[in-house]
């Protein structure tokens, strides 16, 4: 291809995937594939590695982020960013109403109103219909430049529709969608990293992060509606800009979705804000109040700006909802650091769209202010945060013998006595190298995807290495790839484990039958179909549901397209049926073995048994070599598959396939950044952020360990 047709299809691909970005992510109507747009996207990546000449800071594949930066150069806004007077009833925004006709001297002006988006104020400068500056607003004269994070936002256009302005700039709102704060929380507890609080102080934080890659990652929105300078878009009023710049390739709000609306009067804007109050929990993103504007730039001209805000705007606060419950009890929970949380377990209450059973109480300095005691009637807020807290006590209604709450003085979970820093508000468990939250905790995060990234070492597979094998460190992950050969270690490191989420009794019965089907296909007095194939699960879970249905409707049951003990089992199936419960395992049990294992022996250890797998593993496990129940060597398999899958319990151990895996990915362990490796270390204070600027001035162990304080501090 030609040095011009080259440069001809880079244009044409940006052109394209412009388009496409704003279709699938300000229009919400893409018209070709994620694989179809991926492919394009590689191409590009391609022609733009072998061409960097022809080098475009807004190009498509910049969204994806790279750059690093040690600091935000600050940068003066050109129209002063102000902040707006608060309103928290409707009385109050009354009397901004009539001020408002009183100053346009008896004039009646038109409301534009929008949501007030819970997130971080943002304004975009734009030359020749490309983005050129990204500013946070700061003190509201003076803000950051944070154009390369901006640039990884999908919604934000990096290239204008035909038609924009030459030059323009206009503001609006960067926030964190509540499912991808949610999913960003769920990897922060996979890694072993506390929770964020809310999503307006994670967006904030993530603007402000040294790469744009892991900006990128984290998938934030921006929703704009400020056009300046006023009238560029030709309109006469605020919603006019708005529905204007919708059309240039912003993403604003509308008017169809009522998160752009007008009003003629306080009645209309306090329908609108109630409307808003109720059916907030139903939008993709926090919002905590409605803005209220006039609407015409001509009354907003003649009504001015007071030293610190707009005379011609309101905001309408939320009330944070708040509820009240019963203090049952103050649980602990250890950090990763060792950090001690207090937690509130309080009955259940229903509050902003969820239930809540358990609320932060953060430390003993904050249960010692609200003087918390157990059995107290306490407050409880969610508001922006997705961790609700208990903020106050009602002590009309305490009990007059509540003794004062005295904080616990050894670590909850290994017995050590707790400390506390000079000025820290924190108790810690200095005990790290045993407490097994703290020692759990640092393995997660150590083969956690921004360190070490070791893929298949999740939380329960941590649980079992701490728990069978003794792993206390990120030395001890290491050595894995050794011991993964090792057979005496695998066969010893196995343990069973419940499913985090408790079963349906359906889902029982099938896993039952199931097991039972299968027993008696396998074992040598069980009655193999002659020629027959091997029970299907999905066959059992068809006819368990339509055994169900029929015990509840009194209908024939249907037969059963498998052999087993009918007569018995269909009487132990019928009965958990009608009683909405969990199967018998020891009837069941009875039921498949009696006439193999001899005697009674097994009847005693199942009634000291839990689950069935207590014949496999623990101290009533069965010892093959000396017992053999009278049981033949072809029914010793199918014996020990019949235990495992009548208990709900999952065997977790190291197959074949895991192990390969492991070892893949432990093989790929040295090719880990520096930076990577800083942040695996788990050192506190020493996140993604600092670990890469650490990385980019060091860049190595040696240098660093020589660095002094000053140096550290940058």
């Amino acid at each position: 291809m030609l040095n011009d047709d080259v440069r001809e299809r880079i244009l044409a691909l940006r052109e394209t995937l412009h388009a496409h970005n704003h279709r699938y992510y300000v229009l919400a109507e893409p018209t070709i594939s994620d694989r179809e747009f991926d492919a394009l996207m590689r191409e590009l990546e391609a022609l733009e590695a072998a061409h960097p000449e022809w080098a475009d800071p807004n190009s498509p594949t910049r969204r994806v982020g790279g750059d690093l930066t040690d600091r935000f150069e600050k940068v003066e806004h050109r129209f002063p960013m102000l902040s707006l007077t608060n309103s928290y009833d409707a009385g109050e925004v009354r009397e901004w109403a009539e001020r408002v006709v009183r100053l346009l001297e008896g004039r009646e002006p038109s409301f534009s109103l929008e949501l007030k988006y819970d997130g971080v104020a943002i304004s975009l400068r734009y030359e020749g219909g490309m983005l050129k500056q990204a500013v946070t607003r700061g003190d509201g004269e003076v803000g950051e430049d944070v154009t390369a994070n901006v640039r990884t936002i999908r919604s934000v256009p990096l290239l204008l529709q035909p038609g924009a302005p030459e030059s323009l700039e206009i503001r609006g709102e960067i926030f964190f969608p509540w499912e991808g704060f949610h999913a960003l929380n769920a990897r922060r507890v996979a890694e072993g990293e506390r929770l964020f609080a809310n999503p307006r102080n994670t967006a904030a934080g993530t603007l402000k992060l040294l790469d744009s890659r892991v900006v990128s990652e984290r998938g934030l929105d921006c929703m704009l509606y400020g056009v300046l300078p006023e009238g560029v878009a030709g309109a006469e009023g605020h919603v006019e800009a708005v529905e204007q710049a919708a059309l240039w390739g912003f993403k604003t709000p509308v008017r169809a979705d009522r998160t752009l609306g007008t009003a003629q009067s306080v009645e209309e804007i306090m329908a609108f804000i109630r409307y808003w109050e109720g059916a907030r929990t139903g939008l993709a993103y926090a919002i905590d109040g409605v803005v209220v504007k006039v609407d015409a730039y001509a009354d907003q001209r003649e009504l001015g700006l007071t030293a610190k805000s707009p005379r011609w705007a309101i905001a309408y606060k939320f009330e944070t909802e708040q509820v009240t419950t019963k203090l049952r009890a103050v649980t602990y929970q250890v950090g990763r650091t060792g950090a001690i949380t207090p937690v509130a377990e309080l009955e259940p209450v229903h509050i902003s769209g969820t239930t809540v059973k358990r609320a932060s109480l953060h430390n003993a300095n904050q249960i010692e202010a609200l003087d918390i005691r157990l059995g107290d009637v306490v407050q409880v807020e969610k508001g922006g945060e997705i961790i609700p807290k208990v903020v106050g006590v009602e002590l009309n209604q305490r009990d007059p013998n509540a003794l004062p709450f005295v904080y616990a003085t050894h670590c909850p979970e290994c017995g050590t006595p707790l400390v506390r820093h000079e000025e820290e508000a924190q108790h810690y468990c200095p005990n790290a190298a045993a407490c097994p939250p703290q020692v759990k905790g640092r393995l997660e995060h150590f083969v956690g995807r921004k360190a070490m990234n070791i893929e298949g070492l999740g939380p329960e597979w941590i649980d079992l290495l701490v728990e069978e094998a003794g792993f206390r460190d990120g030395a001890d992950v290491l050595d894995l790839v050794h011991l993964l050969d090792d057979p005496q270690w695998v066969a010893r490191v196995v343990a069973y484990k419940y499913p985090v989420k408790a079963s349906e009794p359906m889902e029982d019965w099938i896993r039952v039958a199931n097991a039972v089907a299968n027993w008696c296909y396998r074992s040598r007095d069980g009655r193999r179909p002659t020629g027959g194939s091997k029970v299907k699960r999905e066959d059992v879970k068809r006819w368990v549901e339509a055994v169900a249905a029929c015990v509840r409707s009194g209908e024939p049951w249907p037969a059963a397209p498998f052999a087993w003990p009918a007569a018995s089992m269909e009487g132990l199936l019928r009965a958990a049926v009608e009683e909405e419960r969990p199967m018998d395992w020891r009837a069941v049990w009875g039921v498949c073995v009696e006439e193999v294992a001899e005697g009674e022996d097994w009847k005693r250890r199942a009634a000291q048994m839990e689950e069935a797998d207590g014949f496999l593993l623990g101290p009533l496990a069965w010892d093959w070599g000396v017992e053999g129940w009278g049981m033949g060597p072809e029914d010793r398999s199918a014996w020990e598959v019949l235990a495992g899958r009548l208990s709900p319990r999952r065997k977790m151990h190291f197959t074949d396939g895991v192990r390969e895996a492991l070892k893949e990915s432990l093989g790929q362990v040295s090719r880990r950044s520096f930076a990577q490796v800083l942040f695996s270390l788990g050192i506190r204070h020493v996140g993604v952020e600092v670990s890469v600027w650490l990385a980019e001035h060091f860049r190595g162990v040696e240098a660093l360990r020589a660095a002094s304080l000053g140096e550290l501090k940058g």
